[in-house]
């Protein structure tokens, strides 16, 4: 029979990636990296770990396992709140 889960209050780390912020990001997310394709620079999480690319406005979220994952901004605003 299943059974209703709830998750564990937690906090995580997060950055937003606006384009802009390069030295930050680097600096946060140690499995990301930039790549360039043509005249467009695109932003990606490690492919050993989920080979995502980073859009525009999306956020970065280092788990409590220590792995980064991306949000779109509408999920982060769904699942997370500022402290």
């Amino acid at each position: 029979m299943a059974q209703l889960f709830k998750t564990k209050p937690l906090m995580v780390e997060a950055i937003q990636w606006n384009g802009n912020n390069r030295s930050e990001v680097s600096d946060f997310c140690t499995t990301c990296y930039f790549t360039l394709h043509g005249h467009v620079k695109d932003l990606m999480i490690d492919p050993l770990e989920s080979n995502e690319v980073v859009c525009i406005n999306d956020f970065i979220v280092k788990t409590v396992t220590g792995k980064f994952v991306v949000y779109t901004p509408e999920a982060f605003i769904a699942t997370f709140e500022n402290v």
